[in-house]
């Protein structure tokens, strides 16, 4: 029988760090080399860093960093680079997670990347579920705002890229969506659905895992709020909307997201070069902005080492005065004397 491999996608910010816990705490194999702790999440990523990086530097060779908006490059997936990647995923989780049941992975580029991973799962003749995360939009782009200062308005335009492309990469696959609040006010609840869903019989039990979870699943966790959609541009509302008419029917959600889809890919064909080009003019100022930063530094070198030998000079003639002055002291008391 076939291991099953958890893949945990969402949006930067919306949850998947406390589900990605959650599971682990269920018995799914999260990996032991995970990404640590800090400011922007005291709680832990648990993210395995060899993803990550793997995720980066695939992105990196994209010129897509997380925070891009644009789709991916057409026919990405059959770029040497995309080769790459899978080869090294290949290498590092079958060594990771040889003698792992159940094994799993978060990381939010995979919204994004997911589409290269069918060859992985089949060398690691393993059958994978997804669970994708949702948080409130608005909730998201404050989050994003405080943490990485992006304007409002990229932060929408992600969760929705983030959302359409791993809502197409998973239709039609076992999968299961989990909203963040619901997930705070009954984690227990929702571990019970996803494990009926997703057909994994978790390893642990929830009595046994209860006391671990409730110190990091409350409700006091939600530091940015945002109930409504009044408030979101058009198709962020629509979507959004979607996802909450979809409980037990994926329907209303496919149908919003085949929409929305279309409608951006439409618009993506009219601003894009647009957006090309003024990241072109921005590569540029950059490079121009960092070989005048170079030149200051050099001058401010060049300075140093004039100010430098200044002072040298003015050591050695300090020097030389005082040794002149010794000698007239002497030539004076010799004449002195020979009067």
């Amino acid at each position: 029988m076939k291991r099953a491999a958890l893949v945990i996608l969402g949006m930067h910010r919306s949850g998947t760090s406390a589900a990605a816990r959650l599971c682990s705490l269920l018995g799914v194999d999260l990996g032991t080399d995970l990404l640590p702790p800090d400011r922007a999440n005291p709680e832990g990523y648990w993210e395995h860093r060899g993803v990550l990086d793997a995720d980066e530097a695939l992105l990196t060779a994209l010129d897509r960093p997380w925070h891009d908006v644009r789709p991916l490059p057409a026919g990405w997936r059959e770029s040497k680079a995309a080769s790459t990647y899978r080869d090294a995923l290949i290498g590092r989780l079958s060594k990771d997670f040889a003698n792992a049941p159940v094994w799993g992975v978060k990381d939010p580029r995979l919204c994004r990347l997911i589409p290269a991973w069918p060859d992985v799962f089949a060398a690691l003749d393993t059958v994978p579920c997804y669970l994708i995360v949702l948080r409130h939009p608005g909730a998201v782009a404050r989050s994003l705002a405080a943490r990485d200062s992006l304007a409002p308005a990229n932060g929408y335009l992600l969760w929705l890229r983030y959302l359409l492309e791993a809502e197409a990469a998973t239709r039609g696959l076992r999968r299961a969506f989990l909203l963040y609040d619901r997930m705070l006010n009954d984690w227990e609840a929702e571990a019970e659905r996803l494990g009926r869903s997703l057909g994994i019989d978790w390893p642990e039990s929830i009595p046994d895992i209860r006391q671990t979870a409730l110190s990091f699943l409350k409700p006091d966790l939600r530091h940015h709020t945002g109930d409504t959609v009044e408030d979101l541009p058009a198709w962020v509302a629509e979507l959004w909307t979607a996802v909450l008419d979809s409980d037990t029917d994926e329907d209303p959600l496919t149908a919003a997201a085949d929409r929305i889809g279309r409608a951006i890919a439409d618009a993506d064909a009219l601003y894009l070069p647009l957006v090309d080009r003024q990241r072109s003019i921005g590569d540029e100022l950059q490079t121009a902005l960092q070989a005048a930063t170079d030149s200051l530094k050099n001058a401010a070198a060049g300075i140093d080492q004039r100010n430098r030998l200044i002072a040298e000079l003015k050591r050695r003639t300090a020097e030389s005065d005082a040794v002149i002055m010794r000698l007239e002291r002497r030539i004076k008391a010799d004449a002195k004397r020979t009067n």
